[in-house]
């Protein structure tokens, strides 16, 4: 496991700290003197219980459950040419009940684009669901999805097709088999257009998250990036440092920030 990676408590709130053993550190801070377990950069956001999912058309931009995921300077640029907060920008939430995962949010995008799988605006989720992934564990540096760990996966949703689409790559299949592809089983996403965006409500059923336990006070490997499709792709992730190389991106698991499930 990550010695590292779970909060010795819950995180006061959402931001970025420096973890060392199971405890939280504020940037800036000198670390301790840890012997062969460096100081790993990271942050934390929170999923507070929901009764329901919220409605897509009473959230705003100053709603208190999202915070600023996709503003500077929380984002890295994964890849592309970020050209500011009207190009893409925007504020998530997370929440969680018993059977679901919600992920909400208000995004500014001055140009929102439907077309294939690939070449579409999208959300990115990604997830360690038992958050233990370490470099031990991918001795050969980063990998497709065929051959990431079972708990280990990607969840993206495609906003502005005629039907969106949720789709998951990685962990386990239905049946176990290893290296999934395919439909997030009773997904649900509502999308609505605003005048410099648009805003979404994503219900992900617990029951298609492999190895996710969100049980209040527990916390899994996560980090989430958006996909801005213009004349060519553009690609910000909320602090964690990932790279991309050729359009692809190098799927670090090892290297994820934390969604803590609040009491």
């Amino acid at each position: 496991a990550k010695k590292y990676r779970v909060p010795a408590g819950p995180p006061a709130e959402e931001g970025y700290c420096v973890r060392v053993g199971n405890v939280p550190m504020e940037v800036g801070q000198p670390p301790p003197d840890t012997g062969a377990i460096p100081p790993v950069p990271s942050y934390f956001l929170i999923a507070r219980p929901l009764e329901h999912a919220p409605a897509v058309d009473e959230l705003s931009a100053n709603d208190p459950r999202l915070s600023p995921v996709f503003e500077p300077p929380y984002f890295h640029l994964l890849q592309g040419d970020w050209r500011g907060a009207d190009d893409a920008s925007g504020r998530l939430g997370f929440g969680f009940d018993s059977g679901n995962l919600y992920v909400f949010g208000v995004m500014k995008d001055d140009r929102l684009r439907a077309a294939d799988l690939w070449d579409s605006d999208r959300i990115n989720l990604v997830f360690d669901a038992r958050d233990d992934s370490t470099e031990w564990n991918y001795p050969n540096g980063a990998v497709g999805y065929q051959q990431w760990a079972r708990d280990d996966y990607w969840i993206f949703a495609n906003l502005f097709q005629e039907k969106p689409v949720v789709t998951r790559m990685g962990g386990e299949s239905p049946s176990g088999k290893l290296g999934y592809w395919g439909a997030v089983a009773d997904a649900k996403l509502s999308v609505a257009k605003t005048n410099d965006g648009f805003k979404f409500v994503l219900t992900l059923p617990l029951s298609s998250l492999p190895h996710l336990s969100a049980q209040p006070g527990t916390a899994c490997g996560f980090s989430t990036f958006y996909s801005d499709w213009d004349d060519a792709l553009t690609e910000i992730m909320f602090f964690t440092k990932w790279d991309a190389e050729g359009g692809s991106v190098i799927w670090a698991y090892w290297n994820t920030g934390v969604l803590y499930f609040a009491q």
